[in-house]
């Protein structure tokens, strides 16, 4: 029967302090026996606030534990989604089913950053504990305070058909798709940047780093240190376009023939599917500086802060940069060099084309189902993309020379390969009672690398000093391969209830992570000599990230799980329900510890958790269920974790654990009408990523936005 149901909520952050909208509807209908026709249109609107901390370059002298960098950001950011889908089937005979189906997205995503930096790296460092001064004696302390003005529009275009036809014991499906997806920037401040420079004026500033969460910060010395007009402009970074393309193309065929015998039902099947793909970034990135008669200071555009924990005063205004930039435009100058190494950085193409077969047998009785099968795919890329070099004045340019200026080399850089893998699996269901089922599964699989990280962008930064600088993607880089297997139990209640057991087992060779590099002073003169520095794919450097393929890796787990809803108990608690899960992971790898070849890693290697694995994930549900009343109070808790290799382990950035707290409440008004409310982050958990350089944990990014309340009503008809 014909169908429609319409919601509309409201969404309210304490951060933000706004109610903002979202709605939708969704339909179904039919036109006589064989067409139907569905659909939705949705439309939200977010506005939210989040505060971040981001100290940076960690450092311990004797006993004194403090960074080089603290930046202080304050996001203000808004957020729109509008989406609309339809869906055409169709009954052609009594054997085929054929349909048509599109989807439209437009997703925009305007971002204010208010920014305070202290650039600490060169100042004098005394005091004691937790308390650190920073003073501008016999060196300098640099100020930034800076605005982004960015907007991004992401849009995606979807369109599928097919069918599946039946006949006796034959089923045959069949499927086209085309999808296509881009993200836009046009005309962005990104950002406006605004510096002082201290050197021996006087200037202390005082870090209270007690709180890892939260370093505060005062300053003495400098009575004008907060007034706007002594911050001069440095540069604008300019994005006057940036468009990512992902485009893709795919075709699939199956075909089933099914044996009936006394015992169960036999099934043979195979199919083939392509998938062809391209994906693309290209920027013009554009850098100016101020060149007009009068000095251009933060005081032309200053704003008001609404980051709540400190005083990172005197900021932007939210437009006021981005207005002065078109109001004022012939008074800029353009830096032709930054220019050039930005806008050639980030570009990149890639086209990925994917095969693949597959072939199962398939059982089906009362009692087990068994699958096997094995599928093979072979996947060809062409990856193109910039090596991109900058050497600033008396930096050493490729053949030994001394530049008498900043230049810029950028170098197209192409490549291609192909793999094959056969990717085999079974699967056994075997329920011996009505109450009971078992499971169990071999199988191998494959994640293939993403292309931000196989883009041969290859940007190395040569700087007065002589000190190289690099940042690398890696084409060679190989996709995930894993050997699988699963074990699981399921038990039954007479009630409504389940309790669940598997254990998991994965071997996984070539796993991605990102290892940072740092060239050894061999000869402690303090400065990294040429025949010192490592080298990647014939380029030298002095420090770098680079993702690369680490050797083998080993998972396990167990998975438990518990739900029932209490029904036998007496009124009114008889509504009532619980659930409850809990995995257990133990992750770990080895990857490359120091030493760059030229064909890939040498060296020493060490042990790792795998990065974005959690030791324990708990998920508990607290709720009540009855009549026209439904409410779940809902606890997360997902313990810390790797997310980024460093230099040495204490220098690895870990992922705090998170512990995070949700209610939901629902009320059945009538048989169409539903009230809904949702609470979420009720304890205002916040986000921690830090290092443990000293045997501290220092915070690398604390990030806190507050809770969210969502309310609104579902109307179905």
């Amino acid at each position: 029967k014909s169908f429609a149901s319409a919601r509309i909520e409201g969404s309210y952050n304490r951060y933000a302090d706004v109610v903002t909208p979202k709605v939708g509807l969704d339909f179904a209908s039919r036109f006589g026996e064989n067409v139907g026709i569905s659909g939705g249109l949705s439309y939200y609107k977010r506005k939210y606030e989040v505060d971040t901390i981001e100290p940076d370059g960690w450092d311990e002298d004797d006993g004194l534990i403090y960074a080089d960098e603290i930046q202080y950001r304050d996001y203000d950011v808004t957020r729109e989604r509008f989406s609309a889908s339809l869906g055409l089937d169709f009954r052609a005979t009594d054997t085929t089913e054929l349909y048509v189906r599109g989807l439209f997205s437009r997703f925009d995503d305007h971002e204010y950053r208010r920014r305070t930096t202290f650039d600490l790296g060169d100042a004098d460092i005394s005091g004691s504990g937790t308390m650190v001064s920073y003073s501008d004696a016999s060196d300098k302390i640099t100020v930034e305070r800076d605005i982004k003005d960015r907007f991004e529009r992401q849009e995606t275009i979807s369109l599928s058909w097919g069918g599946v036809t039946e006949t006796d014991d034959w089923k045959i499906s069949y499927m086209g798709s085309y999808a296509r997806s881009s993200e836009t920037e046009d005309g962005n401040l990104d950002p406006t940047q605004f510096e002082r420079e201290f050197e021996g004026e006087g200037l202390v500033v005082d870090v209270d780093y007690s709180d890892p969460k939260t370093p505060r910060y005062t300053t003495s010395g400098v009575a004008d240190f907060a007034d706007p007009s002594t911050y001069e402009l440095k540069d604008i970074e300019f994005v006057d376009s940036g468009i990512a393309k992902d485009e893709e193309y795919a075709a699939k065929f199956d075909v089933a023939r099914a044996f009936p015998t006394s015992s169960g039902v036999f099934t043979a099947q195979a199919g083939f599917k392509g998938r062809w793909r391209q994906k693309s970034y290209d920027a013009e990135v554009e850098f100016y500086e101020w060149d007009g008669a009068a000095d251009y200071t933060l005081a032309d555009i200053v704003g008001t802060q609404t980051f709540r924990r400190g005083d990172i005063s005197p900021v932007a205004s939210y437009t006021g940069a981005t207005e002065h930039f078109y109001s004022n435009f012939d008074m800029y100058e353009l830096q032709e060099i930054d220019t050039v190494f930005d806008s050639a950085a980030s570009d990149y193409a890639i086209d990925e084309d994917v095969y693949a077969a597959y072939g199962l047998l398939r059982f089906d009785s009362d009692v087990v189902t068994v699958i096997g099968g094995v599928r093979w795919e072979r996947t060809n890329l062409d990856i193109n993309g910039n090596e991109v070099l900058l050497v600033e004045e008396d930096g050493t340019l490729p053949g030994g020379a001394t530049a008498t200026e900043d230049m810029v080399f950028v170098t197209p850089v192409s490549t291609g390969r192909h793999y094959d893998l056969f990717l085999p699996s079974i699967n056994v269901r075997y329920q011996p009672a009505d109450d009971l089922v078992l499971r169990v599964a071999g199988y191998r699989s494959i994640v293939r690398p993403g292309f931000s990280k196989l883009a041969p962008r290859f940007l190395t930064e040569v700087n007065d000093d002589d000190e190289v600088e690099g940042e690398f993607g890696n084409p060679d880089l190989k996709p995930y391969k894993a050997w699988n297997a699963d074990l699981s139990v399921e038990y039954y209640f007479s009630g409504n209830g389940a309790l669940t057991a598997a254990l998991f087992y994965k071997t996984v060779e070539d796993y991605i992570v990102d290892v940072n590099y740092e060239a050894d002073d061999l000869d402690d003169s303090g400065t990294i000599e040429p025949s010192e520095r490592l080298v990647y794919r014939g380029i030298a450097f002095d420090e770098a990230v680079i993702p690369l393929n680490g050797d083998k890796a080993e998972i396990w787990g167990v998975e438990l799980g518990f739900s029932q809803q209490w029904t036998m108990l007496p009124a009114p608690f008889d509504g009532l329900l619980t659930q409850l899960n809990y995995t257990y992971t133990d992750a770990r790898g080895d990857v490359p510890d120091e030493g760059v070849g030229e064909l890939g890693v040498i060296g020493a290697s060490r042990q790792i958790s795998l990065p974005q694995t959690a030791k324990h994930t708990i998920n508990a549900v607290l709720g009540y269920e009855k009549g026209p009343v439904s409410l779940r109070l809902a606890g997360t808790y997902r313990d810390k974790y790797l997310d980024e290799l460093g230099g040495s382990v204490e220098e690895d950035r870990m992922i705090d654990d998170h512990l995070q707290l949700d209610f939901s409440a629902k009320y059945r008004a009538s048989e169409n009408v539903q009230v809904f409310y949702e609470w979420v982050n009720i304890t205002e958990e916040d986000f921690l990523a830090y290092n443990n350089v000293g045997g501290r944990q220092n915070a690398l990014e604390s990030e806190y936005s507050s809770w969210t309340m969502k309310g609104g009503v579902r109307v179905t008809f």
